[in-house]
């Protein structure tokens, strides 16, 4: 049978492990508050940039997928796959900023 020590000990050791779990429990809670504001602060440039690709895509007119390949993608352009000599490169940088 376990001694008075051994009884406050352990009472001692679930106190601190419970103060440990909330500790963790408010940084996990943060972290989720921190992802979903980085969610809603890119909605408005998710959203414009699905208004650009629908835009794009009502000035091309129709499109068929007819003749593709749709196992893989890049079976459909078979350029890309032929090795080039890179003169120069360029960079498309798209922000929500």
């Amino acid at each position: 049978m376990p001694n008075l020590k051994d009884i406050k000990s352990r009472i001692s050791s679930v106190q601190n492990t419970k103060k440990i779990t909330k500790a963790m429990k408010m940084v996990a809670a943060a972290k989720v508050k921190k992802a979903e504001n980085t969610v809603k602060a890119a909605r408005p440039f998710s959203d414009e940039l699905l208004h650009l690709f629908r835009k794009m895509l009502a000035a091309v007119g129709e499109y068929s997928t007819i003749g593709l390949k749709v196992e893989r993608a890049l079976d459909n352009y078979p350029e890309l796959l032929v090795k080039k000599e890179v003169k120069s490169e360029g960079l498309l940088v798209i922000t929500s900023n």
